[in-house]
C-alpha cells in the first residue's frame, strides 16, 4: 500500500499499536517530518527501512534540525537507508534523530570517504 502521510492524528496508534517494523520504501513521503509523524504514532517501532522513498528523482531532504525529531523515533533501534542520494555527512546528520540506534545499514552512499567524529 502506498502512503503519503500519517493520516488523522492518532489513527495509526489506534489501528496498529503493536507495529515494531516498518518499511516506507517507494512511498510518497516527501520529508523526514512526514516519516516522523508516522513513527510517533507507532510507539513500539524498532525497525525502519527507507529506500528511494519517492518515485521521482527527489529524495527525503535532511531536516534542518534533525534533533527536533528525536521524540518521534523514541524506540527506533535499527535503520536501513538505501538509495537515498545522501553522502556520509548527511547520514551522520540523520542519525541524530535516532537516539537509541544500535544498527545502521546504509547502501549506495554518494561518497568516497567515510569520516566519523566522536564527541567526548
Amino acid at each position: 500500500m502506498l502512503v503519503n502521510g500519517a493520516g488523522l492524528p492518532g489513527q495509526l496508534k489506534k489501528m496498529c499499536p503493536g507495529i515494531t517494523e516498518l518499511d516506507v520504501s517507494r512511498n510518497f513521503l516527501n520529508s523526514w517530518e512526514s516519516t516522523a509523524e508516522i513513527a510517533v504514532q507507532l510507539e513500539q517501532l524498532e525497525n525502519l527501512t527507507v529506500r528511494n522513498v519517492c518515485f521521482s528523482e527527489n529524495v527525503l531532504p535532511v531536516p534542518h534540525n534533525p534533533e527536533a525529531l528525536q521524540d518521534h523515533f523514541k524506540a527506533l533501534k535499527y535503520v536501513v537507508a538505501a538509495k537515498m542520494g545522501y553522502d556520509w555527512h548527511q547520514i551522520l546528520q540523520c542519525t541524530t534523530m535516532w537516539q537509541k540506534l544500535e544498527m545502521l545499514k546504509v547502501c549506495f552512499i554518494v561518497s568516497s570517504q567515510l569520516n566519523y567524529h566522536c564527541k567526548n
